[in-house]
């Protein structure tokens, strides 16, 4: 792992508050709907909406990006959207409160990764404080056909009032949310701001980026003192992201988390991806 300390500012955007525990009864009778919807077989039992959701699971070194959307005709997507959003995975979610130790911001394509800035200074211009900005990022190389690379040097530039070919190219996703943050209008100037850096996994073959697991895990070498956590996320992922978030933190440590909305262009399997990982994920379920 590297570490990256830096002292710049962020954006605009929105967000939810987060239930206590995603076990409840009425959110497991939602997914049974939607694997009705979907002709999966399972019975209407945790162990098995469990079991049954892991068939939308991604390979492991396939991302998101590269999964074929399921076909469903438009009135059958739009109820198990709407079954979706009843499960609490689509909807945006809020903060409970307005301070916090630690401000996670979750790594993702430049583009999320500045909508997640952007929402952040939004809450923060609403009355959001906190101690520490944590971008919880790794060395997976910035790919042309998912990360807006020249956005990055735009909103660069601007801030530092530089031509945009003086702008910096990004070649990691952490080298990315460096500029974005020092791109930003957080007011971070007295606060401490952190950039993990976990690095790649080499597996037989092939370079595996860190997940949120590892990049937490990262985060913990540095031996924060426990306190309350803000994770900043957008959904379908913002539940899977609380439930290792929750996993990984020592006791004492609080986390809850704030999300967008889903994006109304996004796959539908994504969210039953995001579903399937919030299963394998979430402590109530191990």
């Amino acid at each position: 792992m590297m570490l990256l300390s830096l002292r710049p500012v962020l954006f605009l955007f929105i967000v939810l508050t987060i239930p206590v525990s995603f076990a409840s009864v009425d959110r497991l009778s939602y997914l049974s709907q939607v694997l009705t919807e979907l002709d999966i077989p399972h019975e209407k039992n945790a162990k098995s909406i469990k079991d049954a959701f892991q068939v939308f699971r991604r390979k492991p070194g396939v991302e998101r990006w590269q999964v074929k959307d399921i076909d469903v005709a438009k009135e059958k997507r739009e109820k198990i959207l709407g079954l979706l959003t009843g499960a609490g995975f689509v909807n945006e979610l809020k903060p409970s409160s307005k301070n916090f130790d630690y401000i996670f911001v979750m790594g993702a394509s430049t583009q999320r990764l500045k909508r997640r800035l952007d929402m952040l200074e939004s809450l923060v211009k609403t009355g959001l404080d906190f101690n520490e900005l944590v971008v919880l990022a790794c060395q997976r190389p910035l790919d042309t056909n998912l990360d807006n690379i020249p956005l990055v040097q735009k909103v660069f530039a601007k801030k530092k009032n530089i031509p945009l070919d003086k702008a910096p190219v990004p070649n990691t996703e952490t080298e990315a949310g460096v500029m974005l943050v020092a791109a930003s209008n957080l007011p971070v100037e007295n606060k401490k701001v952190t950039v993990i850096d976990s690095r790649r996994v080499l597996h037989d073959i092939e370079w595996y980026r860190p997940n949120s697991q590892i990049t937490i895990s990262d985060w913990l070498k540095t031996a924060p003192k426990p306190g309350k956590v803000l994770m900043i996320s957008d959904q379908p992922h913002a539940n899977y992201q609380l439930s290792v978030a929750q996993s990984v933190l020592p006791p004492k440590f609080d986390a809850e988390v704030a999300a967008m909305a889903v994006s109304n262009n996004l796959k539908l399997i994504t969210t039953l991806d995001a579903v399937a990982l919030w299963f394998a994920n979430a402590p109530e379920f191990q």
